[in-house]
Order: C-alpha cells, then sequence, then structure tokens
C-alpha cells in the first residue's frame, strides 16, 4: 500500500475542477474556460473574439457569444439584415437597404426618414380638425 504524500485534494480545486495526479502535482485538472492552479479563473473569451461591425462580445464559459447592434445578425454579427423586408417607407417612397442601416428615398410630396411627412402643408393633405377652417397662405 502506498502512502505517499499527497498534493492536490479534490475539495481544493474550484469549478467542477479534480485533482488527476494527486501525488505529483499541487495543481488541479481544470474543466474547459477556467485556468490557474485551483481552477478559480474564468477565461475570458472575449480577448480573441471575432465579434464584427461594432458588436459586444459577451463572455460565457468556455465560449462567447456576440451581442449585434441594429442592423446586424449572425453569431459574429456578420450578416447584414435587409432592413427594407419589413417596407418602412410611407406614402410610396422606395426603400434602399445599406450596411447596418437603411434609406428611404421620398416622393416630390414627401420628406423624413421614413418619408412620413409632407413637404409642403396644405388644407387638402393636413385638414383642420374639430370644425376648425382651413385656409391655405400663399407664399410671396
Amino acid at each position: 500500500m502506498d502512502i505517499g504524500c499527497k498534493l492536490c485534494f479534490d475539495y481544493e480545486c474550484q469549478n467542477d475542477g479534480w485533482c488527476a495526479n494527486a501525488n505529483d502535482s499541487y495543481a488541479c485538472e481544470c474543466p474547459a474556460g477556467y485556468a490557474e492552479d485551483y481552477c478559480n479563473v474564468n477565461i475570458d473569451e472575449c480577448q480573441q473574439n471575432e465579434c464584427m461591425n461594432g458588436a459586444t462580445c459577451v463572455d460565457m464559459i468556455a465560449n462567447y457569444t456576440c451581442s449585434c447592434p441594429h442592423g446586424w445578425t449572425g453569431w459574429l454579427c456578420e450578416q447584414d439584415i435587409n432592413e427594407c423586408d419589413s417596407d418602412p417607407c410611407q406614402n410610396n417612397g422606395s426603400c434602399r437597404n445599406l450596411e447596418g442601416m437603411f434609406e428611404c428615398v421620398c416622393t416630390d410630396e414627401f420628406v423624413g426618414r421614413q418619408c412620413e411627412t409632407y413637404k409642403v402643408v396644405t388644407c387638402e393633405n393636413f385638414p383642420c380638425r374639430n370644425g376648425s377652417t382651413c385656409v391655405d397662405v400663399k407664399s410671396q
């Protein structure tokens, strides 16, 4: 029976680490994502992340994920979302998909990010409410 000197004890190992060779090494064997002698350090996988397009890296255990900014998707935020699929332009404006965003090209009558506002407000296109009388003012 070999009594010997035991250098490592499983109870000292953290984060489900274990003593692989208790008689020869005081260091614990660590599961993926942890490091140091007692497996007490969570490895920051975000230090070597490949997130793209301004994404924020979120560290996990033995992995990471990318939190994508608006307009991007995919595990690394590498895929541009086609914002024109949702038909965001109003009043017959046409949509142009750009990287991470969209742009509306408005007809001559409308302006605004989504062509939502009349360029020239008249009694015809924006009548008064609650029984008021509308009078168009002509510019001089």
